[in-house]
């Protein structure tokens, strides 16, 4: 009876270990899933469980194999270097892959100089105790900075006709995320359109 004690204890301290233990998932973090970028610098970031060959691991964009393209074998930090990507070349900075002793394995990189367009993020890996090959996949595109922007504005203004008050006020294109409320612009009785930037919002009559 001791003996069968002494191993249903055992059983129950571990059963406990695993429920206060953080379930790690293996996926790319960044970018998000169909996020769109700025051409001028993107971060790429992924968690790999442990049970994954550190040196197996392969990050490529676009089919381009940056690890393997730099000549790299983790750990490692802050590498870099320029790897051709979809017949571009693209600057790999602040690349990470430390080997801690316990955890995940973080990696990261930043890519300046991707080319616009649609891109697919993969990492890859292999078990320690060997097995398939697992992947992780994460598409998003690239777009240029001033696109980007504009994608950020309200994709529909609301029109909101000000107080007339004999001409003197302009009518303005709101939108939630631009300015709010609507805000009256004095110009002299001359009448235009635009969106009102936030800074706006403090200024009643008098020349913008």
């Amino acid at each position: 009876m001791p003996a069968r004690r002494s191993s249903l204890a055992l059983l129950t301290l571990l059963g406990l270990a695993s429920l206060g233990a953080p379930c790690v998932q293996s996926r790319i973090t960044a970018p998000r899933e169909a996020q769109l970028v700025p051409d001028s610098e993107l971060r790429v970031a992924a968690t790999l469980e442990r049970k994954y060959a550190p040196a197996s691991v392969a990050l490529e964009i676009d089919g381009a194999d940056i690890t393997a393209a730099i000549g790299l074998t983790p750990p490692f930090s802050d590498a870099g270097g320029v790897v051709v990507v979809s017949g571009v070349p693209v600057v790999v900075q602040d690349f990470d892959f430390p080997v801690p002793p316990t955890g995940p394995w973080q990696i990261s990189l930043e890519l300046v100089g991707l080319p616009e367009g649609a891109h697919q993020v993969e990492v890859s890996a292999v078990p320690t105790a060997g097995g398939a090959t697992a992947s992780f996949l994460r598409s998003f595109s690239s777009v240029e900075g001033f696109s980007l922007a504009a994608a950020e504005l309200p994709t529909a203004a609301l029109r909101v006709p000000l107080n007339a008050d004999g001409g003197k006020h302009r009518i303005a294109s709101v939108g939630g995320d631009v300015a709010g409320p609507a805000v009256p612009l004095s110009d002299g009785g001359s009448l235009r359109e635009g969106f009102v930037p936030v800074a706006e919002q403090q200024r009643v009559g008098g020349t913008p």
